[in-house]
């Protein structure tokens, strides 16, 4: 995804996590959230772009978290904490078979549990 490349913050993460990042940003800003959101226009994109590197760094940080907490609860449980490691990890996979990258997602989930 070429939005990645526009901001250094984003460079080194894979698509799952940029897409997520996106979702929570429509999620975030109500004028946003009215625009489709099967494509990423040009306005879009300046938006996102905008609102990632003008943001404060606390509300960095809360935009991640609710990228995360899916059931919006305030608390990150295990499963959200699994999915965003093994969307994280997913740069590594090669191939169809996702065992290796469950298996370290698995613990460093566990890790952070502990």
């Amino acid at each position: 995804m070429m939005f990645q490349y526009g901001i250094p913050e984003l460079m080194l993460e894979n698509a799952n996590v940029i897409d997520q990042l996106i979702e929570g940003i429509y999620e975030y800003d109500p004028e946003m959230a009215k625009e489709d959101h099967d494509a990423l226009t040009p306005e879009m994109f300046i938006k996102c772009t905008s609102f990632i590197v003008a943001t404060t760094f606390e509300e960095k940080i809360d935009l991640f978290f609710k990228m995360i907490d899916k059931d919006d609860n305030g608390f990150l449980s295990w499963d959200e904490i699994f999915v965003i490691c093994r969307n994280s990890l997913a740069v590594f996979q090669t191939g169809e078979d996702t065992s290796f990258i469950d298996t370290l997602s698995r613990f460093f989930t566990d890790y952070i549990f502990q």
